[in-house]
């Protein structure tokens, strides 16, 4: 499985605070596209501002439309991976993302697992500890459908419905990744507006499936620096 790490080029105590945790010298880092210093017309270029509005009633972020296509960008060099098959699984992960200490023996189970899910969410963002209970009444799943992950004391689940997780950490399938960048007009090239996806397409195209409890969270701010995008 390949391994990526989203990483503005100038946080680079970000990256080091990740590549202290065990396992991790195997991720490429792919530089985040920095938006932060971009006016707006030439963002809106880039990014559909009125149709990100619509959908959630508020204006969208420089940091959001950084982020939203820096994980694009990624699904592009994804996309165009010889190497990696349709079906097959990428982990993608920003550079705050803290692995729970059973992260990658509980990832290994989960790709023994049987599961037809797009995307698979492993992390969560903004949460204080990777036993916070109230992701329990958060998640929209139904408990007793989730899948236990092998041995380990970690469940697999399909959401019933559309929730906010983040994307500190996740799995993409390459073909999902190729859904993805179709529904935004996008074939292999420079990134096009991703506000503008209509919301019952990407339900209906991508199957998500979040892992509970998450495997990976947020380091605190005040010790990464400034956040990616």
């Amino acid at each position: 499985m390949k391994k990526y790490l989203i990483s503005l080029d100038k946080d680079s105590q970000r990256r080091a605070l990740f590549f202290k945790q065990d396992q991790t010298q195997d991720f490429q880092v792919f530089s985040a596209i920095n938006t932060m210093q971009k006016d707006w017309e030439e963002l809106a270029q880039a990014f559909n501002l009125a149709a990100f509005k619509s959908h959630y009633g508020r204006e969208v972020t420089k940091g959001e439309i950084g982020c939203t296509l820096s994980h694009l960008g990624l699904y592009a060099l994804i996309a165009q991976d010889q190497d990696i098959a349709d079906q097959e699984y990428c982990l993608i992960c920003e550079d705050d993302a803290l692995f729970h200490a059973d992260f990658h023996s509980t990832l290994a189970s989960l790709m023994q697992v049987e599961n037809q899910a797009d995307l698979i969410l492993v992390g969560q963002s903004k949460i204080a500890d990777f036993t916070d209970w109230e992701l329990e009444i958060n998640y929209p799943i139904f408990a007793g459908l989730a899948k236990k992950i092998g041995q380990t004391g970690f469940k697999v689940a399909y959401p019933y419905k559309n929730y906010f997780a983040g994307t500190v950490a996740y799995l993409i399938k390459k073909s999902a990744a190729n859904k993805i960048l179709a529904l935004g007009g996008i074939d292999n090239s420079p990134p096009q507006p991703f506000g503008q996806l209509p919301r019952k397409r990407r339900e209906r195209n991508v199957q998500r499936s979040p892992s509970l409890h998450p495997l990976a969270g947020e380091v605190p701010k005040a010790e990464g620096g400034s956040p990616t995008g």
